[in-house]
């Protein structure tokens, strides 16, 4: 399957797409340090900047044939909870940009990515356009609410998930179904897309539920499974396991990983684009709930940058330190090869100086807890580009986040469902 990639930012996305087998065939990305690494991480994908001047005769001039899906995070910055809310009256809202690509390549497949804020901001009102839009499509439409830690991160970023699916716009005419939807009264019709509309809801994971209980009056009226129950490709942490990332125990040399009960999980803050901004980190951080002041309060393992790369001391540092003791025993900052790590990206992915990032080994320990043997350091010095990095890590998705909506798709698109 052949995919156009909207709002790319750094692949998360895409990288998610491509372990399932899908190319990426055009970006849309206009932040320049996004571009240089979109260019350095999938060279000869073409990269267009503006999305208002992309267009469905502009990408079929310059030799894009045709387009199977659409992905993107569309910008949330007007809906998050932890901005000012404007919505669809914010100048970033553009989401009508993504709907008119989509319509004009007539994509069967449509993925859009954005903050839980969604359902809320406007009342609502902005999300039930996206779902209108896309049903005015003729795309039946699926989406849910779920965190990074669903999927086994040590950071919860919840996001939403938006699946579309356009029935009509299959490749294989004259296939049987397209006959029967050709002798259908316009009510029929109606009722048919309504009915493949529930049939792709029932693709998307469940929306997490307040009660889990079986005894609950309201949940034996539901006939949609829970979260826990559908879940079944990355297990979170369970009382008294051995927390392995993504690999068995007994696959794990000895050593390397340690056991964390469920007393001891505490999640890491979710990355954002504003923990590029922070030069150090200083005292005024330690009570923020961000990244930044997470590592500042659990403490580090630290690290200076070298020619042959980052170096890991042995001292822990714990809290209670005042910033000028701080900056002479580490004098480090935020580590955007850490947190790549804690974004399930390849470190180094965000370097556009490195030339081979080493494949992502695993999740990062949880707050509380010493580092596993295979993460970088929290900290480190001399980091070239550090806030670009972390800003564009910040504004990225969380890798593995969106892999079962792609693994869905591979499975209806190549047979393997019914």
């Amino acid at each position: 399957m052949k995919w156009i990639s909207l709002f790319s930012g750094i692949g998360g996305l895409d990288l998610a797409a491509h372990m399932m087998g899908f190319e990426t065939v055009a970006f849309v990305e206009q932040d320049p340090y996004c571009q240089s690494i979109l260019n350095k991480r999938f060279q000869g994908v073409p990269i267009y900047g503006d999305i208002r001047e992309v267009t469905a005769e502009r990408l079929k001039k310059d030799g894009i044939g045709k387009i199977d899906g659409c992905a993107g995070g569309f910008p949330c910055q007007g809906n998050s909870t932890a901005g000012k809310r404007k919505g669809k009256s914010d100048d970033r809202y553009l989401w009508p940009e993504m709907a008119r690509i989509t319509r004009e390549i007539n994509a069967r497949w449509m993925v859009g990515e954005n903050v839980r804020g969604i359902l809320s901001v406007d009342g609502g009102e902005l999300f039930g356009d996206v779902i209108r839009d896309l049903a005015q499509m003729g795309h039946s439409v699926g989406w849910s609410c779920y965190g990074a830690c669903d999927v086994g991160a040590s950071h919860k970023r919840e996001r939403v998930f938006i699946l579309a699916h356009s029935t009509s716009s299959q490749q294989q005419s004259g296939t049987k179904e397209q006959r029967i939807l050709r002798t259908m009264s316009p009510n029929e019709r109606e009722q048919y897309n309504f009915n493949r509309s529930s049939e792709a809801c029932n693709l998307m994971w469940p929306t997490p539920k307040a009660s889990l209980r079986a005894d609950c009056s309201c949940e034996r009226k539901r006939n949609t499974p829970d979260l826990a129950s559908a879940v079944k490709m990355w297990p979170t942490p369970m009382v008294s396991d051995v927390y392995t990332g993504n690999m068995k125990s007994s696959q794990q040399k000895t050593g390397s990983m340690h056991s964390v009960t469920l007393a001891q999980v505490v999640m890491w803050p979710t990355p954002t684009a504003q923990d590029g901004k922070n030069s150090a980190l200083p005292l005024s951080q330690k009570e923020r709930d961000s990244v930044v002041g997470a590592v500042m309060r659990e403490g580090i393992l630290w690290g200076t940058h070298t020619a042959s790369g980052s170096v890991r001391s042995d001292k822990y540092i714990r809290d209670g330190i005042t910033p000028t003791e701080y900056a002479k025993m580490v004098g480090g900052q935020l580590n955007p090869d850490w947190v790549e790590c804690l974004m399930g990206f390849p470190i180094g992915w965000t370097d556009i100086e490195c030339d081979h990032p080493i494949p992502w080994p695993g999740n990062p320990a949880f707050m509380g807890q010493q580092q596993y043997d295979y993460e970088p350091p929290r900290v480190a010095t001399r980091i070239k580009n550090r806030a670009k990095r972390l800003k564009a890590l910040g504004n990225a998705v969380y890798t593995l986040q969106p892999l079962p909506i792609f693994k869905a798709i591979a499975d209806i698109e190549y047979g393997r469902v019914v």
